[in-house]
């Protein structure tokens, strides 16, 4: 695990400022506090900060190939490493390191391109290839691991994170106002944009080649839902437990000491009776918990429970942060804003997890892949509506769709399916921006649209089930940039490696294939969602796991009454008495309206509050450079 860095430029006579590249890379100690590694040639520099997982002793990075005309730099783990390097092997290549890092050297040597296609893991990595000069960039299918760019006076230059970005000379921190409207719409910001004009990310599942100063960027998977498996329910279940176990053998594999993250739902608790059963021991496990009345909540309650039913060293962390202050620490991580309330305590959980081990594996992305959400029944509701409502056709005078509720429902019942659930972002995006934004603002996203990565997620699952186009796109777009990024985040700031079994791509393909009726199958009876996991760990966790209701992390934090009680006068000096005003971007009538409104009750604004209190810290450390830790 580790923060990656580059510059490249086609001119072999400049040269790379190495110095230049160390400091971009040096920003990233927090990534990789073990070790840092560098590789400079005529057109290009490699940098890397180093977490040691794998090979502590000789998995130095940057790593070549045996006549070192390939050298890499990675950030992320390669899972299936050992199995690679076996086939390498009879293949010819030699390997010096036993780290998981040399194995994409080799891979490029014999497959070029597609050796991505033979990578399970995480992943974010760099390649030079010297005797073609090109540079070869890479990220992960599912986006667990990071990485932006930009280019600039014909030098390309890339990341881990932004504010290595951010150290270039001259660099533009013009805010992208088309980022910052999908911010307001979708909490974050997807790629290719960030909330910088000038920087730009690296979609999941896409590589770059960079040769002769021209840039290429090209996708190499996605994720097919339309062939599905027809069997009983008995091969659906061992065909599940069996890529889970996989799975989890796979992230098993450390150097150094690794628990599991427990939260007491059906995710982390399959993780765990998994990593019982795959004999790791000692297994250490982590729990944060929030008080409700002077009670911790029912999770954490039950996460207890599981672990002394393995036996495990349990590890609690209470959680009730009634003070801001941590907000403006938290931020100087994520680089750009992020609507999420649980940034704050993910933080805290990697910070008191680091002090026992260097790995956790968590259960994120289960929810996507086997319709654990209670949302999913009620979209289901919802688009069978849309489509009674099909049937009629949509006849109605001048320009009204959109302006009455009768008018929305049909002006969306009468779109293909693949548009419906874009076309309320969409509309919600032309309501909020007439009311939140000043007039400038609503000048500058005049062509942008809030739904277009959504309908192209959803039609990429190119399935008949709707389903699945929902599933894919929550999937790729909505965990990919929020609940994907915030465990790379918050671990990677507190130098904590978070692996997730569930986002094992060969588990999501399976997923994929499966019947809707194995995920969700009753609308009305949300308790049965993800279906074929209950089922599969049926004689394994008990049924109070299992058939519990579904509760988000940290639901029980009190969050959005903190904003009208506890936090009332501090929201009010952020949003009234900083800079907030003097942006030019937002109408400060209308914000003044949601606050009171929020404040008295008449009407529930914690999540727009929300949002613009972390725009204005955000934009104070960032665009005013003041310092966070004078923030709050």
């Amino acid at each position: 695990m580790c923060g990656i860095t580059g510059i490249y430029q086609s001119n072999s006579n400049k040269g790379i400022d190495e110095l230049f590249l160390k400091k971009m890379t040096g920003v990233l100690s927090h990534r990789g506090p073990d070790d840092e590694g560098y590789y400079f040639d005529s057109q290009i520099g490699l940098g890397m900060r180093r977490l040691a997982i794998i090979d502590l002793e000789t998995g130095h990075q940057p790593i070549h190939n045996e006549d070192e005309t390939i050298w890499t730099v990675l950030n992320g783990e390669i899972y299936n490493y050992q199995e690679l390097g076996k086939e390498l092997r009879i293949k010819g290549h030699s390997f010096y390191t036993k780290t998981d890092t040399e194995t994409i050297v080799h891979l490029y040597e014999e497959y070029g391109a597609d050796c991505l296609k033979y990578l399970r893991g995480m992943f974010a990595f760099a390649l030079w290839d010297k005797k073609n000069e090109q540079l070869f960039v890479a990220r992960d299918r599912v986006g667990e691991k990071p990485l932006v760019y930009t280019e600039i006076n014909n030098y390309f230059y890339f990341a881990s994170e932004i504010k290595s970005l951010l150290l270039i000379p001259g660099i533009n921190r013009e805010i992208d106002y088309e980022a910052l409207h999908n911010y307001f719409m979708h909490v974050y910001i997807p790629a290719p944009y960030t909330i910088f004009k000038k920087i730009r990310k690296l979609p999941p599942a896409h590589y770059i080649t960079v040769s002769k100063g021209k840039v290429k960027i090209e996708k190499y998977w996605h994720c097919e839902y339309g062939n599905k498996i027809k069997t009983s329910i008995e091969e659906y279940c061992h065909r599940y437990r069996e890529l889970l176990e996989e799975s989890i053998k796979l992230r098993l594999i450390s150097d150094v000491p690794l628990g599991v993250m427990l939260s007491g739902g059906i995710d982390s608790s399959s993780i765990l009776a998994m990593v019982d059963k795959a004999g790791h021991r000692p297994i250490k496990t982590f729990s944060i918990g929030f008080q409700i009345k002077d009670k911790p909540d029912p999770e954490f309650i039950r996460a207890k429970k599981i672990a002394r039913m393995f036996k495990t060293e349990h590890y609690e962390m209470l959680f009730n942060p009634t003070d801001l202050k941590l907000l403006p620490e938290v931020l100087s991580f994520y680089d750009e804003p992020i609507n999420l309330f649980p940034i704050l305590y993910a933080h805290q959980i990697a910070k008191f997890m680091k002090q026992y081990v260097t790995v956790v594996l968590a259960g994120n992305g289960g929810d996507e892949l086997f319709g654990g959400y209670t949302g999913y029944n009620q979209i289901l509701k919802r688009n069978i509506l849309y489509n009674i409502g099909s049937f009629f056709p949509l006849k109605i005078k001048g320009n009204k769709p959109g302006r009455t509720k009768l008018g929305r429902f049909f002006s969306i019942a009468n779109l293909p399916a693949h548009s419906r659930r874009a076309e309320e972002f969409r509309l919600g995006a032309r309501k909020l921006a007439a009311n939140l934004y000043t007039q400038g603002f609503n000048q500058e996203i005049r062509n942008a649209d809030v739904g277009k990565f959504m309908e192209i997620y959803f039609q990429e699952a190119n399935s008949k089930e709707y389903l699945d186009g929902i599933l894919n796109m929550d999937l790729m777009f909505y965990h990919t940039f929020g609940h994907t990024l915030m465990p790379d985040i918050s671990g990677m700031a507190n130098s904590l490696e978070i692996r997730a079994p569930f986002l094992d791509h060969e588990l999501i393909e399976f997923a994929a294939s499966l019947p809707i009726s194995m995920k969700i199958p009753n609308i009305f009876r949300p308790n049965f969602n993800k279906y074929i996991m209950k089922k599969s760990m049926d004689k394994i966790l008990p049924r109070e796991i299992l058939y519990a209701p579904k509760m988000g992390f940290g639901f029980a934090i009190d969050w959005s009454n903190w904003l009208k009680t506890t936090w009332k006068e501090r929201v009010k000096n952020i949003l009234f008495e900083r800079s907030l005003s003097q942006t030019g971007l937002f109408n400060m009538d209308y914000i003044r309206k949601i606050y009171e409104d929020n404040v008295s009750g008449k009407k529930n604004y914690a999540g727009i509050v929300w949002g613009l209190i972390v725009f204005e810290i955000w934009h104070e450390i960032y665009v005013e450079n003041k310092n966070p830790q004078n923030l709050l």
